[in-house]
């Protein structure tokens, strides 16, 4: 519950700062492990709230790692044979493997069992794993020998991890899903909207007056205020910081 009202703070700070002139609808859900906010202001207001509060909802099912009924669940589990997913998650997967490719391996989705060896950075589960643990779990990491075919004309598509490799879409979904759910706003007739994802705001046009949208960025060290604004366009603000999800550990380092 605590986590919940400091996401909740958050999302008043990264929300626009300024009042806009037009017809103003809000849709607020739980998903990815955050709290969402959504705007859209307009006669298709409602409409593109409803489309891209179901786009999230339906990428949150379909990228739990511990969902039997997940893509991801699948994937992890196919020992080295391929699974067919859906276009969202293959497009997600091949955005991230060009990220890994321009970053030199810093994003590398198949982390994912040494996070869950830290305990996933809980306060109530965290532990340090030890050396020898995470050099074995390192020599699973196969990320970029990841296999994702081509669009395909029938809308499937097939995936191929590394026998024993396993990922987590948790570095990558909400920016997809970010620009997802503002495609599926777009496409319902909304033409000015801003959504935050838990630390990932992005905005379709500009705000009903025509003016640019003012996003504040939270200070880490002082939850509730902030550190300063953007104004900006059509466009994505994202952060990340580690003042939410950590633990303290045996050795009373954070």
């Amino acid at each position: 519950m605590k986590r919940i009202i400091a996401l909740l703070l958050c999302l008043v700070m990264l929300l626009p700062l300024c009042a806009c002139s037009g017809t103003k609808h809000e849709k607020q859900l739980f998903a990815m492990d955050t709290v969402m906010s959504l705007v859209a202001y307009g006669k298709n207001a409602e409409e593109g709230l409803e489309a891209a509060s179901g786009v999230i909802a339906a990428l949150d099912t379909s990228l739990e790692p511990d969902s039997e009924a997940s893509y991801t669940y699948a994937i992890n589990n196919a020992q080295g044979e391929e699974v067919i997913v859906s276009s969202q998650v293959a497009l997600m997967l091949r955005t991230a493997l060009d990220v890994c490719e321009k970053s030199g391996g810093a994003l590398d989705l198949s982390v994912y069992p040494i996070y869950l060896a830290w305990g996933q950075f809980k306060e109530d589960t965290g532990v340090i794993p030890d050396d020898e643990t995470l050099a074995a779990l390192r020599k699973t990491m196969s990320f970029s020998e990841t296999n994702v075919t081509e669009f395909s004309i029938d809308g499937e598509y097939t995936v191929r991890l590394p026998a024993g490799t396993q990922i987590s879409f948790g570095a990558a979904a909400k920016g997809c899903a970010s620009q997802l759910a503002i495609d599926a706003m777009r496409k319902a007739g909304v033409e000015s909207s801003v959504i935050s994802l838990g630390g990932n705001v992005q905005t379709l046009g500009t705000k009903p007056d025509g003016s640019r949208w003012t996003i504040a960025v939270e200070d880490p060290d002082a939850p509730g205020s902030y550190l300063g604004t953007l104004s900006v366009g059509e466009t994505a603000v994202v952060t990340s910081g580690s003042y939410q999800r950590y633990f303290v550990g045996r050795d009373g380092e954070t």
